[in-house]
Protein backbone atom coordinates (compact mmCIF):
# COMPACT_ATOMS: atom_id res chain seq x y z
CA UNK A 1 0.00 0.00 0.00
CA UNK A 2 1.60 3.62 -0.83
CA UNK A 3 2.47 5.78 2.35
CA UNK A 4 0.64 8.32 0.98
CA UNK A 5 -2.54 6.57 0.41
CA UNK A 6 -2.43 5.06 4.46
CA UNK A 7 -1.92 8.59 5.41
CA UNK A 8 -4.91 9.35 4.11
CA UNK A 9 -6.83 6.67 4.90
CA UNK A 10 -6.28 6.88 8.76
CA UNK A 11 -6.62 10.91 8.45
CA UNK A 12 -10.06 9.35 6.91
CA UNK A 13 -11.05 6.90 9.41
CA UNK A 14 -9.56 9.43 12.57
CA UNK A 15 -12.39 12.03 10.79
CA UNK A 16 -14.87 9.42 10.94
CA UNK A 17 -14.53 9.09 14.99
CA UNK A 18 -15.46 12.90 15.07
CA UNK A 19 -18.01 12.61 13.02
CA UNK A 20 -19.91 9.71 15.39
CA UNK A 21 -19.88 12.08 18.43
CA UNK A 22 -21.01 14.77 16.24
CA UNK A 23 -23.09 12.36 14.83
CA UNK A 24 -24.87 11.49 18.19
CA UNK A 25 -25.25 14.99 19.19
CA UNK A 26 -27.02 16.73 16.24
CA UNK A 27 -30.50 16.47 15.65
CA UNK A 28 -32.75 16.85 12.65
CA UNK A 29 -32.52 20.62 12.54
CA UNK A 30 -29.42 20.96 13.18
CA UNK A 31 -27.89 18.23 11.08
CA UNK A 32 -27.74 20.79 7.72
CA UNK A 33 -26.11 23.05 9.66
CA UNK A 34 -23.14 20.18 10.74
CA UNK A 35 -22.79 19.34 7.85
CA UNK A 36 -21.83 22.72 5.89
CA UNK A 37 -19.61 23.25 9.29
CA UNK A 38 -18.11 19.73 9.06
CA UNK A 39 -17.23 20.11 5.29
CA UNK A 40 -15.71 23.45 5.16
CA UNK A 41 -13.22 22.39 8.25
CA UNK A 42 -12.20 19.58 6.09
CA UNK A 43 -12.38 21.11 2.81
CA UNK A 44 -9.97 23.81 4.92
CA UNK A 45 -7.43 20.89 6.45
CA UNK A 46 -7.39 19.28 3.49
CA UNK A 47 -8.29 21.50 0.26
CA UNK A 48 -10.30 18.44 -0.79
CA UNK A 49 -14.17 18.99 -2.16
CA UNK A 50 -15.90 17.12 0.50
CA UNK A 51 -19.56 16.14 0.49
CA UNK A 52 -21.17 15.28 3.80
CA UNK A 53 -24.61 13.91 4.27
CA UNK A 54 -25.66 12.96 8.16
CA UNK A 55 -29.09 11.47 8.68
CA UNK A 56 -30.67 9.77 11.85
CA UNK A 57 -27.11 8.47 13.78
CA UNK A 58 -25.80 8.20 9.45
CA UNK A 59 -22.99 10.15 8.34
CA UNK A 60 -21.85 9.55 4.85
CA UNK A 61 -18.59 11.81 3.95
CA UNK A 62 -17.51 11.41 0.03
CA UNK A 63 -13.69 12.76 -1.06
CA UNK A 64 -11.93 12.56 -4.22
CA UNK A 65 -9.86 10.06 -2.60
CA UNK A 66 -12.84 7.57 -1.61
CA UNK A 67 -15.97 7.26 1.07
CA UNK A 68 -16.63 7.03 5.16
CA UNK A 69 -19.98 6.00 6.17
CA UNK A 70 -20.16 6.17 9.88
CA UNK A 71 -23.90 4.41 11.03
CA UNK A 72 -24.14 4.30 14.81
CA UNK A 73 -27.94 2.22 14.37
CA UNK A 74 -25.98 -0.84 12.90
CA UNK A 75 -26.19 -3.31 15.61
CA UNK A 76 -24.96 -6.16 13.27
CA UNK A 77 -21.56 -6.85 11.86
CA UNK A 78 -21.11 -6.43 7.99
CA UNK A 79 -22.15 -8.40 5.41
CA UNK A 80 -19.68 -7.34 3.21
CA UNK A 81 -16.84 -7.94 5.72
CA UNK A 82 -14.62 -10.97 3.77
CA UNK A 83 -16.02 -14.65 5.10
CA UNK A 84 -12.33 -15.34 6.30
CA UNK A 85 -12.15 -13.02 8.89
CA UNK A 86 -13.89 -14.48 12.01
CA UNK A 87 -16.79 -12.43 13.58
CA UNK A 88 -16.03 -11.12 16.55
CA UNK A 89 -18.91 -12.09 19.15
CA UNK A 90 -18.08 -10.85 22.45
CA UNK A 91 -20.24 -7.92 22.90
CA UNK A 92 -22.85 -6.12 22.01
CA UNK A 93 -22.17 -3.68 18.77
CA UNK A 94 -22.86 0.08 19.24
CA UNK A 95 -21.88 1.66 15.84
CA UNK A 96 -19.92 0.50 12.34
CA UNK A 97 -17.31 2.72 10.46
CA UNK A 98 -16.92 1.59 6.79
CA UNK A 99 -14.43 3.76 4.23
CA UNK A 100 -13.58 2.64 1.09
CA UNK A 101 -10.81 4.21 -1.36
CA UNK A 102 -9.75 2.90 -4.64
CA UNK A 103 -7.20 1.15 -2.88
CA UNK A 104 -8.83 -0.42 0.43
CA UNK A 105 -11.89 -1.02 2.19
CA UNK A 106 -12.36 -0.87 5.77
CA UNK A 107 -14.60 -1.46 8.66
CA UNK A 108 -14.45 -0.42 12.46
CA UNK A 109 -16.84 -2.09 14.34
CA UNK A 110 -17.44 -0.85 18.21
CA UNK A 111 -18.54 -3.27 21.36
CA UNK A 112 -19.79 -2.46 24.58
CA UNK A 113 -20.49 -5.47 27.44
CA UNK A 114 -17.41 -7.24 26.06
CA UNK A 115 -15.68 -9.66 28.96
CA UNK A 116 -12.16 -8.92 29.61
CA UNK A 117 -11.01 -12.43 28.10
CA UNK A 118 -12.55 -11.53 24.63
CA UNK A 119 -8.88 -11.02 23.16
CA UNK A 120 -7.76 -14.47 24.07
CA UNK A 121 -10.93 -15.78 22.52
CA UNK A 122 -10.78 -13.87 18.75
CA UNK A 123 -7.09 -14.96 18.50
CA UNK A 124 -8.47 -18.52 18.78
CA UNK A 125 -10.80 -17.38 16.30
CA UNK A 126 -8.74 -15.71 14.10
CA UNK A 127 -6.04 -18.59 13.77
CA UNK A 128 -8.49 -21.32 13.09
CA UNK A 129 -9.01 -19.09 10.25
CA UNK A 130 -5.25 -19.39 9.10
CA UNK A 131 -4.73 -15.33 10.45
CA UNK A 132 -0.86 -14.82 11.66
CA UNK A 133 -1.69 -12.99 15.01
CA UNK A 134 0.35 -11.07 17.40
CA UNK A 135 -1.48 -10.44 20.73
CA UNK A 136 -0.45 -7.96 24.06
CA UNK A 137 -2.66 -9.11 26.93
CA UNK A 138 -3.05 -7.22 30.23
CA UNK A 139 -3.90 -9.74 33.01
CA UNK A 140 -7.49 -10.13 32.38
CA UNK A 141 -8.23 -6.44 31.81
CA UNK A 142 -7.95 -6.52 27.56
CA UNK A 143 -5.55 -6.15 25.47
CA UNK A 144 -4.83 -5.72 21.97
CA UNK A 145 -4.54 -8.10 18.75
CA UNK A 146 -3.00 -7.40 15.39
CA UNK A 147 -3.35 -10.14 12.93
CA UNK A 148 -2.54 -10.61 9.00
CA UNK A 149 -3.77 -13.21 5.97
CA UNK A 150 -3.00 -12.50 2.50
CA UNK A 151 -4.25 -8.26 1.65
CA UNK A 152 -6.39 -8.89 5.28
CA UNK A 153 -5.54 -7.18 8.23
CA UNK A 154 -7.14 -7.24 11.38
CA UNK A 155 -6.87 -5.05 14.64
CA UNK A 156 -8.94 -5.32 17.86
CA UNK A 157 -8.77 -3.36 21.44
CA UNK A 158 -10.51 -3.97 24.15
CA UNK A 159 -10.54 -2.57 27.56
CA UNK A 160 -12.91 -1.71 30.28
CA UNK A 161 -15.96 -3.71 28.90
CA UNK A 162 -15.55 -2.08 25.03
CA UNK A 163 -13.65 -2.81 22.06
CA UNK A 164 -12.84 -2.08 18.38
CA UNK A 165 -12.14 -4.31 15.79
CA UNK A 166 -10.59 -2.77 12.47
CA UNK A 167 -10.77 -4.98 9.49
CA UNK A 168 -8.54 -3.42 5.98
CA UNK A 169 -8.55 -5.35 2.74
CA UNK A 170 -6.18 -4.16 -0.12
CA UNK A 171 -8.32 -4.18 -3.27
Amino acid sequence: MKTKSYIKLISLMTLSLTVIGLTFSCKNAAEKAAEKMIEKSIQKSTGEDVDIDIENQRTIIETEEGRVEVNALSKSWPNDIPPVVPEFKYGKISGVTSTVTDEDKMWTVVFSDVPNDAIDKYNKDLKGKGFKTQTVSMSGLGGTISAEKDDMGVAAMLGDGNASVSIHVGL
